[in-house]
């Protein structure tokens, strides 16, 4: 019986309450049925009563299919018409309420910041029992947090003097010359790893931002702080560049942004459209997403 609470609970977000009614009326009408099939077995003619056993026992299922979709609907549709931005770090229960989010679960988020952790993402409020996927995806774009924390302030005082060593000093490894020997310095990181993290550089044509470090397959949580707290991107660097006028199918492809089909769309465009006049015009290819133009712009030149 706890195995199927605890199934519900995490199906529809139920509270304790909710959930024993749940129970109580699915074992009620699991019941009835049984009981109209038996008295119909044993007294064939009342068998002409079908008809109205079964308007019952819709009825029946149609309160308890609303029952059920209650509390998501609640949590949902409500919430929906109600969201504005909100921080679940600051609000109180009653700002949470207000936005249309149940008053049991606004507690849970607040027993979870006060006694667990205070949310640092907006993915972290997914740790909170109730909030679903459906929830979140619906709360996601009001709360007022980062997609991600910035793992370099979280190490930033690792890079800062204190008055006790005032004159020692950090030294960063420059991402985009080191070697494999340099690279397994950075705890975690090994032959393999440091491997991956070359490979990729040169595929790449070098790291311009340390967030291109989580693209890097077979690198976890821990070994991506420690990457980015021990090296740097240098101001000066310049990547190596793919030429959208002139390089041809096989080269464009090789880079991780650009795939079989967008190195297909850029020869087709030339061929149809010329040369390209300015970087700005690989948006011209519609089918291309903002984002992926975003990630490829700064590695295209024109000639």
């Amino acid at each position: 019986m706890k195995n199927l609470k605890n199934l519900i609970l995490s199906i529809f977000g139920f509270s304790n309450k909710e959930t024993n009614g749940f129970v109580l009326l699915s074992i009620f009408l699991i019941l009835l049925f049984f009981i109209s099939i038996t008295i119909r077995y044993w007294q064939p003619g009342i068998s002409n009563s079908h008809a109205k056993d079964q308007h019952l026992l819709d009825s029946l299922m149609s309160i308890l299919n609303y029952s059920s979709h209650l509390t998501y609907k609640n949590s949902i549709t409500k919430t929906q018409k109600q969201l504005h931005p909100f921080n679940p770090n600051t609000d109180t229960p009653e700002k949470l309420m207000a936005l249309g989010i149940d008053k049991q679960l606004a507690y849970r988020i607040i027993k979870y910041r006060d006694k667990v952790k205070k949310f640092t993402t907006k993915k972290d409020i997914q740790k909170v029992y109730g909030v679903n996927d459906s929830i979140y995806s619906v709360l996601s774009p009001f709360i007022q947090l980062p997609e991600y924390i910035s793992i370099e302030k979280k190490y930033r005082t690792l890079h800062t003097t204190t008055p006790e060593k005032k004159h020692s000093t950090v030294l960063l490894i420059d991402i985009n010359t080191a070697d494999t020997t340099l690279l397994k310095t950075i705890y975690g990181i090994g032959s393999k790893r440091a491997q991956r993290i070359i490979s990729y550089r040169d595929k790449l044509g070098g790291f311009i931002h340390k967030i291109q470090y989580h693209e890097i397959v077979g690198l976890d949580s821990v070994t991506l702080l420690k990457l980015e707290a021990s090296t740097e991107i240098r101001e000066n660097f310049k990547p190596h560049y793919i030429f959208i006028n002139q390089d041809n199918f096989e080269k464009l492809k090789s880079h991780p942004y650009i795939n079989y089909k967008i190195a297909k769309l850029i020869i087709n465009y030339r061929n149809q459209h010329g040369r390209f006049s300015s970087i700005d015009d690989i948006k011209n290819i519609k089918i291309i997403s903002d984002s992926t133009i975003k990630k490829m712009i700064p590695y295209l030149r024109l000639d």
